[in-house]
């Protein structure tokens, strides 16, 4: 707690500065950064704390970091607005260039895919036509995997039925296992990572999903080209410890954030598009 007391004070003394320097007085509006919330707000504290110091420095104006609480409240407040600089999912990255005019700046290297497993022995299940009203376990919507997933099935009421996992991919799995669903989503490196050799032995790939954009980080309105450019070049480098430490966090073997493009992230709003449940 000590480190978390000191690190506010730094920012507290460094947002004065900027202020003084920007000669716009105790007027100017913080710039407010946001991530998917899932670390307690001590631990996003710890993670993000650090990154928007750097990006109050970068950008000459204030940046605070704001836990959401809960995925509803994140959802809430996203739908207002209310947040300028976010790190999340290729599918809310969509939805708000298409709702809020924002702009990806710079993300996660690699893509992100989802296998749809089935149990190896089950003849009820040939292809994904024969899950309709069946049960999927998975993380509950937004998250990617049962999203990927329902959006092979585009008519709303012949979809599977998601049986949502409170406590992440590991309890989605093993509620599959003991029989309480009949397929389950996963990432696929949760399963070649995760799994072992036996639990893998045990499945069978019903589905494969198409390549999406890693995670990454977008911007609002509120901040400017310039700002944007900046935060680009914040992100990119390869010598700022806070940042390699956010990259540590969701992808330990790359080697850097890369530069985002508009154009792979842009059709992925369709993700969100007729979900009853989860957003």
């Amino acid at each position: 707690m000590k480190g978390i007391r000191g690190r506010i004070l730094r920012q507290i003394v460094l947002w004065v500065g900027l202020w003084l320097a920007a000669g716009q007085g105790l007027a100017q509006e913080p710039l407010v950064f946001s991530a998917a919330p899932r670390e307690t707000p001590e631990q996003g504290e710890q993670l993000y704390g650090p990154l928007v110091e750097r990006m109050s420095e970068v950008l000459g104006v204030p940046v605070i970091y704001r836990h959401p609480g809960s995925w509803l409240t994140y959802q809430r407040d996203m739908r207002n607005d209310a947040y300028d600089i976010l790190l999340d999912g290729p599918h809310l990255i969509a939805w708000r260039m298409a709702e809020l005019n924002h702009r990806p700046v710079a993300r996660m290297p690699g893509t992100l895919r989802f296998y749809l497993l089935v149990r190896e022995g089950d003849d009820s299940v040939g292809e994904m036509r024969d899950l309709v009203a069946r049960k999927i376990c998975s993380v509950a919507p937004p998250n990617l995997a049962p999203l990927v997933m329902l959006a092979e099935y585009p008519d709303v009421i012949r979809q599977p039925v998601i049986h949502s996992a409170r406590h992440g991919m590991r309890q989605a799995f093993d509620e599959f296992r003991a029989g309480e669903c009949d397929a389950v989503a996963l990432p696929t490196n949760f399963y070649h990572n995760q799994l072992s050799d036996d639990e893998r032995r045990g499945t069978r790939i019903l589905f494969e999903s198409p390549p999406l954009p890693n995670q990454g980080f977008s911007v609002g309105e509120r901040v400017d080209e310039v700002q944007s450019a900046r935060l680009r070049e914040l992100m990119t480098a390869t010598n700022e410890p806070a940042v390699a430490a956010v990259l540590r966090t969701f992808a330990r073997d790359a080697q850097g954030f890369i530069p985002a493009n508009d154009d792979e992230y842009r059709p992925h709003d369709r993700l969100l598009k007729g979900v009853l449940f989860g957003w």
